[in-house]
């Protein structure tokens, strides 16, 4: 080999080099494409995710500051719609608050009033079934 040779080799390897490396990006870029590839983003089916699901976004909306729920001193939801719930139960047996139903209730709803409580265990059935309330079992208004 001749000096001019020996000079020229580096050269010669670094644009072989560089070759090589440019390669190697590409396929380090279609690994990398193919290994962020799922279901939502490509026609994979669901089942191809695995295990390994994406993160889900709850929601874009930014957070306002604000602390959550209503307005103090407004009702609970849950109060509000005590005209549309039934207490009910299939059978008495030994491990349920038969015979003392009502006062389970009182217990574990104690914001409930009186006339709330009355629509859970009996009222809102009789509405809703259209029953016949005899005289002497009716609530005073």
């Amino acid at each position: 080999m001749s000096p001019h040779d020996l000079i020229d080799l580096p050269s010669a390897q670094e644009t072989r080099h560089a070759a090589e490396i440019a390669v190697m990006r590409a396929q380090v870029a279609e690994l990398e494409r193919r290994l962020s590839s799922n279901c939502s983003n490509s026609g994979k089916p669901p089942s191809s995710d695995g295990l390994k699901k994406p993160a889900r976004v709850s929601s874009r909306r930014e957070h306002s500051g604000k602390k959550p729920g209503g307005q103090k001193g407004y009702p609970e939801k849950a109060w509000r719609l005590v005209d549309n719930f039934m207490w009910a139960s299939d059978y008495p047996h030994h491990e349920g608050t038969w015979p003392h139903s009502a006062a389970a209730m009182e217990r574990t709803m104690p914001k409930l009033s009186e006339m709330q409580q009355a629509k859970l265990l009996g009222l809102n059935a009789v509405r809703f079934f259209k029953l016949e309330v005899p005289e002497h079992q009716r609530l005073a208004a």
